[in-house]
């Protein structure tokens, strides 16, 4: 967008109202132009998917597939009963807890390329409770800032 000037020293936005010297749009155009909804689909085609610094080869969706699973939910039963809903960390009980795979996930289905509901069905690795651990949500954060920092 260019912006005219009149002879009195004026500044004008493209729509043609007069502003501010210091300004650059009128407040319509400047809402318009700065909205949510562009910026926030911009930015998102601007870092997602293969453009996103932690991409892993699309295995977010698949993660979250397995995760709805009947199978994913008895897993993390099994692990919890084991455990006697118990922290296997810090032993607090009545706490949020969640299941972890002592072996990360996304790294299991890297190892065995599992790219599909079905491969990871058949991968017994996922689905073994001895590869599981009952941990609080402070612990299971802990683990994975300690595990990925780099």
């Amino acid at each position: 967008m260019k912006h005219t000037y009149d002879y009195n020293k004026n500044k004008h936005c493209s729509c043609g109202k007069l502003i501010s010297n210091k300004s650059i749009h009128c407040i319509s155009c400047a809402t318009k132009l700065n909205s949510p909804k562009k910026w926030t689909l911009k930015l998102r085609l601007q870092v997602s998917g293969k453009k996103h610094w932690n991409w892993k080869n699309g295995i977010t969706k698949l993660n979250r597939l397995v995760k709805k699973l009947i199978l994913y939910k008895e897993w993390r039963s099994k692990v919890f009963e084991r455990d006697n809903y118990i922290c296997q960390i810090c032993k607090t009980r009545g706490e949020y807890l969640e299941p972890h795979h002592k072996i990360p996930f996304s790294i299991i289905l890297l190892l065995y390329n599992i790219k599909t509901i079905r491969n990871a069905i058949k991968c017994k690795l996922l689905w073994d409770i001895s590869w599981g651990i009952t941990l609080c949500r402070k612990c299971h954060a802990d683990i994975h800032e300690r595990n990925y920092r780099i």
